[in-house]
């Protein structure tokens, strides 16, 4: 399975300039849970997400009226539209992160694959579930070697 089977095209986007509440109100409005930072070109810059807006902005008392741009994670991880898909469950796995971006060779964002994605998809569930399962019945064993290791995508 190619990971533009599976990614969900619905990404809540903004621009470098735009103020931190204009972003907050699009993932709010988007009901997502992070945004892609873009630069005018529509090239991605980087990420934000609610927890990074949470732990640098808001609890930092920034200034809502700011640019995005200071608060960005960059780079961003990223897989290509035509990598397999366990390529990207191997990245999201190593990366620790919730969801990775889909990108086509010219660095422009085309949706992203998150743990949701990944549950309701019946290949990739079945997939999620062994690992867990070994995972679980076995406190020693690494499940992100596991995922690595297991090639039943």
């Amino acid at each position: 399975m190619l990971c533009n089977e599976l990614m969900n095209k619905n990404v809540c986007f903004n621009y470098t300039n735009e103020p931190i509440i204009n972003v907050i109100n699009n993932i709010i409005d988007s009901n997502s849970k992070f945004a892609v930072v873009l630069d005018n070109n529509k090239s991605i810059l980087g990420i934000i997400t609610l927890l990074d807006i949470i732990k640098r902005i808001i609890l930092n008392n920034i200034n809502l009226n700011n640019p995005i741009i200071s608060y960005i994670t960059s780079p961003i991880i990223s897989c290509l539209e035509n990598d397999d898909i366990s390529y990207a469950i191997s990245k999201i796995v190593d990366y620790k992160i919730n969801q990775i971006i889909v990108i086509n060779n010219k660095n422009n964002l085309l949706g992203f694959i998150s743990f949701k994605e990944l549950a309701m998809n019946k290949e990739t569930n079945l997939f999620l579930n062994d690992v867990l399962y070994e995972f679980y019945l076995d406190d020693t064993i690494n499940p992100f070697k596991l995922l690595i290791d297991k090639k039943k995508i």
